[in-house]
């Protein structure tokens, strides 16, 4: 793939969303009760955010990335599916959202596909 400038007019704060995940993953303690839920909001969010916009630049990737795309799209899904009550669900979804944030990071840079 080979990178180009950015596409104008991207509200997505991708800073913001990386350390948000970056504080759930790499937190040296466990959080309380309010933080845990507040990080669970804010990791959602993002998600949610995320999926349509990755969704809408896939065909910006090569074929092998288009295929992680969807694999973690897939399980993204699958994972909003569960008990959120878990202890290790904020983690998961935090690396989901790192994945989700890193492959629409890379699609957004990448020349768009040409007409065929």
């Amino acid at each position: 793939m080979t990178a180009t400038t950015p596409r104008p007019a991207d509200a997505i704060d991708i800073a913001t969303i990386r350390a948000t995940c970056e504080r759930v993953l790499w937190s040296p303690s466990r959080f309380s009760t309010e933080e845990t839920e507040r990080l669970n909001s804010l990791v959602l969010g993002h998600i949610q955010l995320l999926v349509p916009e990755l969704s809408s630049v896939t065909s910006h990737l090569s074929a092998d990335d288009q295929d992680v795309a969807a694999h973690v799209l897939a399980e993204t899904e699958r994972r909003l599916q569960l008990p959120r009550n878990t202890p290790t669900y904020l983690w998961d979804m935090a690396v989901q959202c790192r994945a989700i944030v890193t492959l629409y990071d890379w699609a957004k840079c990448a020349p768009e596909p040409s007409p065929v």
